[in-house]
This record gives C-alpha cells, structure tokens and sequence, in this order.
C-alpha cells in the first residue's frame, strides 16, 4: 500500500488488522458515516465525565445525529472499572435496544462500552464471562453487535482487543 501521508493526497487511511483501524485528522467526524455504514440506527455512547463535561463528546454525538443515528449517551464511566460499574452502565442500557455502541474516551470507556454489549447481548451473570481463575471463563455464545471505539489516550491498547480482562 502506497501513500503520501504530507503532500496532499490523503490524511486519513485504514488498517484491518482484523478490525479496522482509522486514524488521521478530523476523523472523529466520520463516526456518524460508519455507524451508518454498520448500519445502525439507535446507539450508545459511552463516555466518562470528563469528555462529558468538557462537552468533546459532542462531536460524536453531532456526527452520528447528523447520520440519522439515534444517540443515548452514559458517562458515568468508573476509572478502571469495576463489576459494580459496569453493572450501573449495563443497567443504564438494558431494555432499551441499542443495535450498536459507541466509545468515546480512554480504556475504561472502552471496556465498559465492551462489557455493556456482551451483558446486554447475551444477560448473564458478569463473572461467566470474566477469564479464568477469577471467572467462569465463558465465550460469548454467539456474534456481539458493532462496537465503535474512538480512543482519546495512547498507549493501553484497548481499541484492539475484544477481551474484558
């Protein structure tokens, strides 16, 4: 693949490595273009309060909008969190029939955005899914909706592994 990152043909570009990675300037306000291309049509965005506040989150709420995507945002994202807090955000979200979801944040965002849609997808109990020895270790027994992750740290990784822990 050949491209010319300085010089005028093109700042944005992707990678599947299996999942598609796209990065570059502005890129943020294509998320409403992807999740249309996923075809979805009710998310969840999942944030912490600090995005929030801040009110950066907007953007992707704007772009999605501007996609006709329906937009639920949760920001009650705990720092490194914990059964109870994915719990308070699986809790937010169940009944409500997001067919995809949305991160907006660093890894705790992230995999909380990650547990919401596995808990909400197929309901049981946190620890069935949680890796051995702590938890019970279970696969997913089918298929998890689309998950969009729009990391705003560097260094965790956590936009690229589907894993809770």
């Amino acid at each position: 693949m050949a491209f010319q990152l300085y010089g005028g043909l093109d700042t944005v570009f992707s990678l599947s490595i299996p999942q598609v990675v796209k990065f570059g300037l502005g890129v943020t306000g294509e998320v409403g273009f992807e999740a249309r291309r996923l075809g979805l049509r009710r998310v969840l965005l999942v944030t912490g309060k600090t995005l929030y506040e801040s009110g950066k989150y907007e953007v992707v709420k704007q772009s999605l909008e501007n996609e006709g995507v329906q937009v639920d945002v949760y920001y009650n994202v705990h720092i490194e969190p914990t059964d109870e807090s994915i719990m308070d955000a699986v809790n937010f979200a169940k009944d409500k029939n997001y067919d995809g979801f949305v991160a907006f944040g660093g890894g705790s965002a992230m995999d909380t955005a990650k547990a919401v849609n596995l808990l909400t997808t197929y309901p049981a109990p946190i620890m069935d899914y949680i890796n051995k020895p702590i938890g019970q270790g279970k696969a997913p027994p089918g298929p998890l909706k689309p998950l969009i992750v729009i990391p705003t740290t560097a260094g965790t990784g956590a936009e690229n592994t589907g894993r809770l822990v």
